[in-house]
Parts: structure tokens; sequence; C-alpha cells
């Protein structure tokens, strides 16, 4: 309580110094809003806005009238956790900056709606319970209807000039390069080997662009216990082992859970053990084969979870032939794979170059911080 009176206090100072305009009509900003889908809309914060004070009027992007710019941007965080940053200030004026962490992305937004007023109206505060979605709405609606300000007329167009004779053109800066991470994962499965269902492990290195709608692409290296099959000349023991290279998209679905998948290359590598009375050919079964991979993620934080499932086809299935030596010479053809496979994993994922670790929530005050002053929140 103690905590909240102080931070309380703070912002009403701050709000003196930036709402004493001498000025009683309307207070016109425009608001720029990013969240995830399952927060509130841009209209719900306007409208809340307007209802803590009435003075707050939300600006068309054409009006000639801007008193402040509010921006207001929301993330989840590794812990579900909602992450928000909030920028208020006159144009052309550093930004006051306040951020705040919460459970819930409703009850962040707002806080935010009760800061701003507030900081910009600190007298005429509406401190009620916050009316329903449509009627926040459409309270906003009506106040940029009633306190619109004259939009601004659009400026002639620039004249260009031609460019002159052997005249380079600026290059425009390129734009901001998504975010590239990157993953280890160990792990265990099952899949259809040459004598039935065979249990497997697995190590891999996933490279994954973006977050939302990522494109990834896996190298995995896997191999099986040694296996033994019997046949007309005698006891023949193999070790299947390989890699897997993987290309795909996955999709973050909720919090914390992505689905996707996509097709794969795969070549099975099998040193053999026959008898040494026997003629192996060849000594080492090198298989390729395509197929296709449902995958998905779950990852709290830098480590979490991954399944997959999917099959394919080997491109040949001609085992190992042995020549028995003796004194008729005859041919047997050994491990024999099948012609569709299908496999199953569960690996552990250890991600680098994420957004770090998950941060601990503070709803109930929330961090504030004064670009100017030399101690951050």
């Amino acid at each position: 309580m103690k905590r909240r009176a102080l931070v309380v206090t703070a912002l009403a100072v701050l709000a003196t110094s930036t709402s004493a305009s001498g000025d009683e009509g309307p207070r016109y900003f425009r608001l720029r809003y990013s969240a995830p889908s399952a927060c509130p809309s841009r209209a719900w914060l306007e409208g809340a806005l307007h209802f803590r004070s009435p003075r707050l009027v939300p600006a068309d992007d054409e009006a000639a009238r801007v008193d402040y710019s509010i921006d207001v941007a929301l993330t989840t965080t590794g812990d579900e956790t909602i992450h928000g940053e909030l920028q208020v200030g006159q144009p052309g004026s550093e930004p006051t900056v306040r951020t705040i962490d919460g459970e819930r992305c409703e009850s962040v937004v707002a806080a935010f709606a009760f800061s701003v007023a507030l900081l910009l109206d600190p007298e005429g505060v509406n401190q009620a319970g916050l009316p329903s979605a449509d009627e926040l709405a459409r309270l906003a609606e009506q106040a940029r209807v009633k306190s619109a300000p004259p939009p601004v007329p659009p400026p002639p167009p620039p004249a260009t000039p031609a460019p002159a004779a052997g005249a380079r053109a600026t290059p425009q800066p390129p734009s901001a390069a998504p975010r590239v991470s990157a993953a280890v994962e160990l792990g265990v499965g099952a899949w259809s080997g040459v004598s039935g269902l065979a249990p497997r492990v697995h190590g891999a290195f996933e490279v994954r662009l973006g977050r939302d709608l990522a494109p990834y692409a896996r190298l995995t290296g896997y191999f099986s216990p040694r296996d033994e099959t019997s046949g007309a000349t005698g006891t023949i023991a193999y070790t299947p082992a390989g890699a897997r290279i993987d290309v795909g998209l996955l999709a973050l679905t909720r919090a914390h859970v992505s689905i996707g998948g996509g097709p794969h290359v795969s070549l099975l590598v099998m040193p053999v053990d026959a008898p040494s009375a026997q003629e192996r050919l060849p000594s080492v079964r090198v298989v390729p084969s395509v197929g296709a991979l449902a995958r998905a993620t779950w990852e709290p934080s830098t480590v979490g979870l991954a399944v997959e499932a999917g099959g394919g086809a080997h491109l040949s299935r001609e085992g190992l032939s042995i020549d028995s030596v003796g004194a008729v010479t005859s041919r047997e053809v050994v491990l024999r794979l099948p012609a569709i496979y299908g496999l199953a994993t569960l690996g552990l994922i250890v991600r680098f170059g994420a957004d770090g670790a998950p941060t601990r929530a503070s709803a109930a005050v929330g961090r504030f911080r004064d670009p100017k002053s030399p101690v951050a929140r």
C-alpha cells in the first residue's frame, strides 16, 4: 500500500508539470497501439481514456490539432506475463515512459488508461469502474465526432525535379531483419525399422526465423540400438543410424505453443556385422528417403518440449546381399527395408537468441521511469 502511494504521488507530480497548460478545453491525443489479438482493441483503449477523463479526445489521423501522442505496446513474455510499455508526450518533446507487467492483458490496458488520465488531467480523473467494451467503443466514437477539430487540408504534392544525368538514386535503409533464434534438441522416440518397431535417440540443431509465423531448418542425427536378423546364412547384426534435414513452418497458436511441420530428406546408414565366412555386399548399407513431419513445440522460456510424428518412403528397399562361401556359392538378400516408415519423437529444447529469460509479474503497481532521470525505474 505504501509503495502504491509513492507511485501515485510520483505520477501526480509529473502530471502537474505535463498538464499545466491552463486550457480547460479538450485535449486531443493520437494513439498508436499494438497488442496480441486476445487483448482489448484500440477502440476499447480510446474509450477507456475518454471515460477516465472526458477532456481526453481521440484525434483522427488527419486532425489539424494533436496535443499529445500516446504509444502503447503489449507483448507476451516467456512466463505468460503481459508486458506493456507506455509513452506519453507532446509533439516534439521527450516522452514520459512507463512499463507495467500483469497476468491479464485487460488489466494492463486499464492501468495504462488510468495512468494517462492521472498524468494529463489529475484533477478530472473518473475513478468509477469501466463500462463494457461496446460502451467504451461508443464513447470513443461519440467524442471523436463531437469534438473533432477540422481536418488538415492535404498539402500540394511537391514538384519532383528530374534526376541529373548520371546521378545515383539515394539507397533506402533496409527494414529491420526478422529475429533469428537457434536451438539444440535431445530426445527419444520410435520408428518402424527393419524388424518392426524399434527405439531411437536423436540430437538436432535448429535455426528459426521469426516467432508468430516462423520458417525453420533442422539438422538431426539419430541412431537405434544394435539389432539382429537371422536367415539361411546365419545371424546378421546391424546398427541403424543416419541424418535428416527438415524445412518447414511453425505458427504460434497460443501462449508458448507452436504447431506446424514440413518435408524432410533422410539418409539411413547401417553398418552390418556378418560371419567371417560370408562376404557382405556391401558391408555398410546407405538408403536415402523422403517424407514429411508434423511438429509441435511448447516453449514457456528458453527451455521447452517438442513432439513430432510423421513418416516417409525409402527410395530403395533392397537390403544387404550375403554370399555364402562353400561348395556351392549362394546369395541371400537380408535386411530388406519397408517401403513406408513411420516415426514419433519427444525432445527437450534449449533455445538461444529468443526473447531471453522470463520476467516476474508486477501487476499490482507496475514500474515507472522517467527518461530524463539517471535512476531508471
